[in-house]
């Protein structure tokens, strides 16, 4: 049981404590779930090519891929300072800044490694950052609580200013700008402005000496592109009212416009969060009362409060290159697109509604019930949906959950700081409180059903450290009559009630605090009263027991009990204590045990004999052997040391509830749960437990940053590893071989501590893939086939393990055929990658049981790299689903044609002879006449699950024009997550990358959930500019990362517009090829059929250098910056690059404008060296 005076506790101690973390455990079984509530979004950066969207929450750091909705939550295991962000920026090399309201300044950087600053290492002088600006040379302003510091791009720390500094009268700084002159606006939490210019001398503005409003803080500011500066202020408290703030314009000439409430439409003065550009002399700005708002340039106001915008607190706002907007928020993340529709992106996996978790308790039917300190109540379904009760939608007297106990009936109690609940199985609710019951006070801190349809019940008057007052302990039966027990009428030994449990004799052990202030630590112990009303004390006077605070009580199944207790000193008495039967104390401490600290919080059963033992420092196992196991964020899946309650459910999983990160999931393999399943016999199961097994998977090709397929092969590679995990394999039976030592197989986000090499992280190599196997070899004589896969590039004789590293068809063969010999195992192996089937012909060898599965012949593989699909991700699935190897090829064979679409549409670029036979035909090679394409993984056939997931269309094939508008509309069953629409058009580029592979880069949009038919899908789409068919298959995607798709596709036949070129094509366009300095000078590009390629548009200058366009027309990038444009594309449409008065001063001579559209995301120079380029080039003498 949890008491919420631990927070309180925390404060004052915990920072005096160090733990030693134990060493690395291999604990391998050990898989991880972590649940965190990332609802309230502080800040959004979205990554340059617009990709990638950067979340700061309260509950961590969040990296969101955009085109699938993956994502990956950092936190303090990962290397933040703490969970909780207040601002972020990017450093624009692919690096990301952080900062935190109390642990300092934090740098990811692009290769992912963590670089924490802080007071004691920077010349930071708060840990509280507030807010972040880049200064444009590589270096960074870092706004904190306590002044003003910037770090140049050596790495040298300066103090702008600080408390006391140049007789500024604030110097807590809530945001900064740069303007265009090179000065700096410093925007305070006293509502005061500062202007620093480029000569450091101080202006400072003020509603006593500018118009500027009085208000109770600068929150945003932005340039509005003119010389000028918009200012998002909040109100200030005057006289019991709420004064000032608002939106305030400041003109290049020193004028000033105020809007507020009054005077426009304005929605709210209180508090104007943050503001951003629409690019045409607009202005959106979010508030924290009245949601979004925009001004546009003629200055007509509009009020977004959509539904679908979760909260009228926005929080952040960032737009992408399509025109549209993403809206942070109190409860999550919007997406506003350019066609004025709201997509809603949860930031969570699951509806916790805090992450101060209190109490957690198991339901008769195996529900899980979860209380939290300020966030209400949460309900947890067998099938894993979430309910949440909060005073807002239910009888919920207050958010603050302190105790949870069931009824015995399908009911539940549930203790509240605002009275006691009994929640009936018909879901009615009858509430206790002081008003209208004996109840001694509302705070209510400990619960135990007592069997008999009543009700033990502990409470208390106040919570604070130095003043904790208990209403004893009391008993409401079935009858409802109210007994209470107290040291006055009894013999209880404190009247705070702190822990219950039955003695298993009708009788009852009671946990009881003393006094807690300086002056007064007396009182409390531990009582028993047994079924005839006989009262037994044992405290530090009369016992053994290590402290009178007891903090939880767990029977140990032979009438014995374990006692968790702490000592308000922390470094002398406390710890866990065990009385036994016979009368008989064993203390475990510091001094005697692994204990981090005399501090046990709660404790739970492991189902087997041993003991979990939860603390402020960590989470401890003892096993019934008496060998101890210390988890920490250190060397687990803990988001959080400090653990408050825990819970052992029917599948001996733990759940782990923590002090401000949220609820951990612990399981130890899934062997447990199958055999609950109804179509699992006993001799199915028996051979689930004792079967030897062994899977090997090889995440090939290299890293992120040295190979554009990696996003996919490290999805596809996980998802195998999931579903082997779902089929009963233990962590310790898979020997994951991948260049990249974080991985997330079960779709929360968080590391789940899968990798088994390389150690540390690097490419891999052939010795790596030769461990793997002696791992298999290891293990022995198997009762199941090895599965291996292999997932990345390949050619004809060679797969890829990196970019300098291949393994050859004989090397592959050499070590499958020393393991088959050494073993006699049966061998299932799957290869997806290009020209596998070539490849895997020179594996197949007489003398063994082997079967290999490979995902094409003599061609190209081909991948989804937007939706990470490909032949191994359907063949995994099928798997899953039950299916034979022999049956799962087939249904994978028919995803992937389904997958690629009509390839007679793709034309080839490249004479490469390897790139014209662009069919893939996979191949099953059974070198045991078909008896492994029998068998299933695992052996296991048909297990349950959502058989309802599937999508179809809703529109029939049609005729239309270009530029005519169509619903795109489809229908879901199943627990949907996402679902969009794959475009195929009439014609397209076969685009190949650096490797040979394809890019398969076809048209997709994303679907809206309609809000009053949960399973219809739609968008509109008008964006065909050619003429011809174009096919359309609909995608979903569940919770469990399952893709489904429509059966037949659509086709659209489009009239009316252009015909396509045969040909990928780029071209410029200019007014002539002669210009002098001073000339109006106009160039503009178009593209056709550039799916799957970058667009880089560059010019030559006559000394050789280049520049290269960023996002908008005469935005430079700096010369010699090889960067891709990040603008606005569409086929056949004009696209200005130069619109401008060439200058007099420009240096005379030859330049050329290039369009060069390269195979996306690979380096644009490597790409031209293998004849990838198409080009398009125009040069122009200047005179």
């Amino acid at each position: 049981m949890f008491n919420s005076l631990k927070m309180y506790i925390l404060l004052l101690w915990l920072l005096s404590f160090s733990i030693a973390p134990a060493a690395d455990l291999n604990f391998e079984n050990a898989n991880w779930s972590v649940f965190t509530n990332r609802e309230w979004i502080t800040a959004l950066v979205l990554s340059v090519e617009g990709n990638t969207l950067w979340i700061a929450t309260d509950g961590g750091l969040e990296k969101l891929d955009i085109p699938t909705g993956n994502r990956r939550i950092f936190t303090k295991e990962d290397g933040l300072p703490e969970s909780s962000i207040e601002t972020l920026v990017d450093d624009t090399h692919g690096g990301l800044w952080i900062g935190t309201p109390g642990s300092g300044l934090a740098y990811l950087s692009a290769s992912e490694q963590w670089t924490v600053f802080n007071t004691e290492n920077s010349a930071l002088l708060s840990d509280f950052i507030e807010t972040l600006l880049n200064d444009g040379q590589g270096g960074l302003w870092v706004g904190t609580m306590k002044g003003l510091a910037h770090r140049d791009n050596s790495g040298k720390w300066t103090t702008v200013f600080q408390p006391g500094d140049f007789k500024l009268p604030d110097t807590w700084v809530e945001s900064l700008l740069a303007d265009q002159q090179g000065g700096l606006w410093v925007g305070t939490h006293g509502g005061y402005l500062f202007y620093r210019d480029a000569n450091n001398q101080w202006s400072v503005f003020s509603s006593e000496n500018s118009p500027l409003p009085l208000n109770g803080g600068i929150q945003a500011l932005l340039d509005d592109g003119y010389g000028g500066l918009w200012i998002g202020a909040a109100t200030i408290q005057q006289d019991n009212q709420f004064v000032g703030g608002g939106l305030v314009h400041r003109h290049a000439n020193g004028e000033w416009t105020i809007f507020n409430s009054d005077n426009s439409e304005l929605p709210d003065n209180y508090w104007v969060s943050t503001l951003l550009s629409d690019g045409h002399g607009g202005l959106w700005m979010g508030t924290l009362g009245s949601g979004l708002a925009h001004l546009s340039a003629n200055g007509e106001w509009t009020i977004s409060n959509n539904p679908n915008l979760p909260s009228k607190g926005v929080t952040g706002l960032a737009s992408d290159k399509k025109g549209g907007l993403w809206v942070g928020s109190f409860w999550g993340v919007s997406y506003f697109n350019a066609k004025q529709e709201w997509v809603t992106f949860e930031t969570k996996e699951i509806s916790i509604p805090g992450n101060q978790i209190s109490a957690l308790v198991n339901d008769a039917q195996g529900n899980l019930w979860l209380g939290t300190l300020n966030d209400g109540l949460a309900y947890r379904t067998v099938d894993k949906q979430w309910v949440v009760f909060n005073t807002i939608n239910s009888e919920l007297p207050s958010n603050g959950i302190l105790s949870l106990a069931t009824d015995g009936h399908d009911g539940i109690w549930i203790g509240t700081t605002g009275g006691l609940i009994h929640r009936h199985a018909d879901e009615k609710s009858t509430i206790f409180n002081t008003e209208n019951s004996p109840l001694p006070y509302n705070s209510v801190f400990a619960l135990l059903d007592d069997g008999k349809n009543g009700v033990w019940v502990g409470t208390v008057e106040d919570l604070s450290v130095e003043k904790l007052i208990g209403g004893g302990l009391t008993h409401l039966n079935d009858n409802g009559q109210w007994t209470i027990f107290n040291t006055e009428n009894s013999q209880l030994p404190d009247n705070v009630v702190s822990s219950l449990i039955h003695d298993g004799n009708n009788g009852l052990w009671i946990g009881t605090m003393g006094r807690i202030s300086v002056e007064e630590r007396s009182g409390g112990g531990l009582a028993h009263l047994s079924a005839d009303q006989q009262w037994t004390i044992f405290n530090i006077a009369n016992s053994s027991l290590p402290s009178n605070n007891i903090e939880t009580l767990l029977l140990d199944n032979q009438d014995g009990l374990w006692i968790g207790t702490f000592w308000w000193d922390l470094e002398h008495q406390g710890g866990l204590a065990h009385f036994s039967a016979d009368h008989q104390w064993t203390i475990f401490n510091t001094s005697n045990s692994p204990l981090p600290m005399n501090w046990v919080t709660t404790l739970s059963n492991d189902g087997q004999g041993g003991l979990w033992i939860a603390t402020p420092g960590g989470l401890l196992h003892l096993s019934i052997e008496n060998q101890w196991t210390f988890f920490d964020e250190t060397n687990s899946g803990l988001n959080d040391k400090f653990i408050s309650t825990l819970l052992l459910d029917q599948q001996s999983g733990l759940w782990i509830g923590t002090l401000g990160d949220g609820l951990t999931y612990l399981t130890f393999g899934q062997k447990t749960a199958l055999c609950t399943q109804q179509a699992v016999d006993d001799a199915t199961c028996q051979a689930l437990q004792a079967n030897q097994r062994a899977a090997i998977i090889i995440a090939g090709g290299g890293a992120q940053s040295e190979n554009t397929l990696w996003d996919t092969t490290e999805f596809i590679s996980s998802n195998f590893y999931n579903v082997l995990n779902k089929r009963g394999f233990d962590n310790d039976e898979i020997y994951y071989l991948t260049p990249k030592g974080w991985s997330d197989f079960n779709g929360d986000g968080f590391d789940d501590h899968i990798v088994d090499a390389p150690k540390p992280e690097r490419p891999i190599t052939i010795e790596d893939v030769k461990a793997a196997l002696d791992w298999a070899k290891a293990r022995g004589k198997l009762d199941l086939p090895l599965y291996l896969f292999f997932i990345d590039h390949g050619s004809t004789d060679k797969l890829q393990l990196s970019k300098i590293d291949k393994i050859t068809a004989p090397e592959f063969k050499m070590l499958l055929d020393d393991y088959q010999t050494a073993t006699g195992n049966d061998l299932l192996l799957l290869i997806d990658a290009c020209y596998s089937g070539t490849f895997s012909q020179q594996l197949l060898d007489e003398r063994f049981r082997r079967a290999i599965i490979s995902s094409t012949n003599d061609t190209v593989a081909y991948f989804d790299r937007a939706d990470k699909q490909g032949f191994s991700r359907s063949f995994a699935k099928s798997l899953d689903k039950g299916m034979t190897f022999k049956e799962a090829f087939d249904y994978a064979n028919k995803e992937q044609q389904k997958l690629v679409g009509d390839l007679s549409k793709l034309t080839t670029a490249s004479t490469d002879d390897k790139s014209q036979n662009i069919e893939q035909i996979p191949q099953f090679y059974d070198g045991t006449h078909g008896e492994l394409g029998k068998h299933y993984l695992n052996n296991l056939s048909k297990i349950t699950g959502d058989d309802t997931f599937a999508i179809e269309s809703a529109i029939s094939s049609s005729r239309l024009q270009v530029g005519q508008e169509v619903m795109l509309t489809a229908k879901t069953s199943g627990q949907v997550k996402r679902a969009w629409a794959v475009i195929r058009p009439p014609k397209m580029n076969l685009v190949l990358d650096t490797n040979g592979t394809p890019i398969l880069a076809y048209p997709r949009v994303s679907l809206g959930q309609t809000p009053n038919y949960q399973e219809t899908w739609q968008t509109t789409w008008n964006d065909a500019i050619y003429n011809g068919d174009y096919s359309i298959t609909f995608y979903a995607e569940d919770e469990n990362r399952n893709v489904a798709s429509s059966d037949i596709p659509v086709t659209l036949t489009m009239t009316g517009g252009i015909d396509p070129p045969t040909q990928a094509q780029v071209q410029i366009y200019l007014d002539k090829t002669r210009y002098q300095r001073g000339e109006l000078f106009k160039a503009t590009l178009t593209e056709d059929l550039g799916w799957g390629y970058d667009l880089y548009a560059a010019v030559v200058l006559p000394d050789g250098n280049f520049f290269t366009l960023n996002q908008a027309t005469n935005d430079l990038r700096t010369v010699n910056e090889a960067k891709p444009w990040y603008g606005q594309r569409k086929p056949h449409s004009s696209l200005t690059l130069f619109d401008l008065t060439l200058s007099t001063s420009l240096p005379t001579g030859q330049y050329c404008l290039y369009g060069i559209l390269s195979p996306e995301q690979n380096e644009v120079f490597e790409t031209k060296d293998k004849g990838l380029w198409v080009m398009g080039q125009q040069c122009f003498e200047v005179f």
